[in-house]
């Protein structure tokens, strides 16, 4: 009786033996070995694992990331750059105010001299009687309040002086006395005033300053 002869799909299922294991038909030799993808070591790890310096460059720029800072979010940026933007327009606004304000300065300096001269005047009138009553003594008064209130216009301020507290950011004292009728510093007298532009110092007051004796003795044991 003949044996069955198994058929092409039995032939492909069947395991392969000992004796035939690594062997084909035709002749041709295959490894014997696991192709899974899942198996260590099979060849699909062995093509597709990563070179452990590239694994070590990963880890490394990873480390660094999270020691960074991170960034504010656009939103915070933008307001910070609006807050920016904000204080360089009034500090520009400012800067502009100021050139407005005190660009007479040089010109207010020039005119001190024509005060002094018209304080020296009225000095001298005060001392002739029928000089003071004459129409040039009134010319003369006119002319100065009209010059003094354009420049008062423009910022001019007098620095007050006698019977003043003594104050070295406004006062400059060219005389010191020691009397026992002051028991701090007071200006005395005043040898030509004080001005000042929108509150910025022109030129100090010259002043004599009355200084009290404990004061005075106190100094010179120092």
């Amino acid at each position: 009786m003949r044996k069955k002869q198994p058929s092409t799909h039995e032939k492909h299922n069947q395991p392969a033996t000992s004796a035939s294991a690594g062997k084909a038909e035709h002749g041709h030799v295959f490894p014997v070995q696991d192709n899974s993808p899942h198996q260590p070591g099979g060849w699909f790890a062995k093509i597709f694992a990563p070179p452990q310096k590239f694994v070590a460059r990963v880890r490394a720029v990873r480390r660094a990331a999270a020691t960074q800072p991170s960034t504010p979010p656009a939103d915070d940026r933008y307001l910070r750059l609006l807050a920016e933007m904000d204080n360089l327009k009034k500090r520009v606004v400012k800067e502009k105010e100021d050139l407005h304000r005190f660009a007479l300065e040089d010109l207010m300096k020039d005119l001190l001299p024509v005060l002094d001269s018209f304080d020296k005047g009225f000095a001298v009138l005060k001392n002739d009687t029928a000089l003071a009553q004459s129409a040039f003594a009134t010319g003369m008064q006119l002319v100065a309040e009209q010059l003094h209130k354009i420049l008062t216009g423009h910022g001019l301020q007098t620095v007050s002086s006698c019977g003043e507290a003594f104050d070295p950011r406004v006062h400059q004292a060219i005389r010191r006395e020691e009397t026992a009728d002051v028991e701090s510093e007071i200006v005395a007298a005043e040898f030509a005033k004080g001005y000042l532009l929108h509150n910025r110092l022109l030129r100090p007051a010259l002043v004599s300053v009355q200084l009290p004796l404990a004061a005075t003795k106190t100094e010179e044991k120092a």
